[in-house]
């Protein structure tokens, strides 16, 4: 299937605010006309109306802050028990991510038996992050605050509401509702907390370089695959296609290891090349990475995800030729 970088349904729910808001306001202006016209005295249901009519008339203005109230507000039940809303929604973008994964396991730390401590330093790794993908993905030489950061992947797509929020909380003092949890409960929560941020990086550049190749002209599409790594997808274009491996750590690394493992996947169809692509703009590649793109195996290219955005006639490139890195 083809991944788009925005989707209707944000349009959809605001016209269904609106739809209902209409309804709301209608009934409440039938009443108060009611009873106006009966000669009635103004009393509790009259001022049920107005109240009713007031919240109609600004969610009809303003349906996008109802929306994001309604996401807010949302019930769940988590670890067994019905959790104060910031550990809800908290709650609610990690287990998207669980269904994101991709089945590698992450190490869990010790956590210290202060909540203050322990989420600290989730924040911590969290920071790390930031920072990474503020420099690498964005572009960003200069320290920026962690806050900022998270504002700017959210306006670029890079990040959901509700993950962005759960960034937010990681960040500020969200120790104090999980004082309310019982510790079980707790842990369980900070192992998938830690587990969001130890990803973040790699997760957001996915997104990014998913959204970037749609953008430019590719589709993006993918395939069930084994799990215990980042997933990989395809992309096509007027008869190109290839294999992508999309990842943000050291290459020196990982690429030569990525660029083994996805020369060995089969594919029915023919010509399908393979690529590992990386963000723009980190700065610990192999001289020769810039132009032309450069083989991390001999069947596969490696290259940033600029290069190929822009140049789609790169995915096609010779590789008689291209220099061959080591680790």
């Amino acid at each position: 299937m083809e991944i788009k970088p925005r989707s209707d349904s944000h349009a959809t729910r605001k016209w269904g605010v609106q739809l209902i808001a209409l309804v709301l306001l209608l009934a409440a202006i039938s009443l108060i006309t009611w009873q106006l016209a009966d000669g009635a005295t103004p009393d509790g249901t009259t001022v049920t109306a107005l109240l009713l009519a007031g919240l109609a008339t600004m969610a009809l203005a303003y349906p996008r802050s109802f929306i994001s109230l309604g996401e807010r507000v949302s019930n769940v039940d988590a670890f067994g028990i019905k959790l104060e809303l910031r550990v809800q929604e908290a709650k609610l973008a990690i287990e998207q991510i669980d269904k994101e994964e991709d089945g590698h396991t992450v190490t869990v730390p010790d956590w210290p038996s202060s909540n203050k401590r322990a989420i600290e330093q989730v924040a911590g790794e969290l920071r790390s992050k930031l920072q990474f993908t503020s420099k690498a993905l964005l572009g960003n030489r200069a320290k920026i605050p962690d806050e900022v950061i998270v504002s700017n992947l959210a306006n670029e797509a890079l990040l959901t509401p509700r993950e962005s929020r759960l960034c937010l909380d990681l960040l500020g003092d969200l120790y104090k509702r999980l004082d309310e949890l019982e510790k079980e409960d707790c842990e369980d929560f900070l192992g998938r907390a830690w587990e969001f941020a130890y990803r973040f990086a790699s997760r957001t550049f996915d997104r990014q370089a998913r959204i970037l190749l749609v953008n430019s002209g590719w589709q993006v599409v993918d395939f069930k695959q084994d799990r215990g790594h980042r997933p990989d997808f395809i992309i096509l274009r007027e008869g190109s296609r290839a294999l992508v491996a999309a990842r943000v750590a050291d290459p020196r690394k990982t690429a030569i290891e990525t660029g083994a493992r996805i020369a060995d996947v089969e594919f029915p169809l023919p010509d399908m090349r393979r690529l590992v692509v990386v963000p723009d703009h980190v700065d610990h590649l192999w001289g020769q990475v810039e132009d032309p793109p450069v083989r991390v195996h001999e069947r596969v290219l490696l290259m940033r995800v600029g290069q190929l955005a822009a140049e789609p006639e790169l995915a096609n490139k010779e590789l008689a030729g291209l220099p061959l890195v080591e680790a």
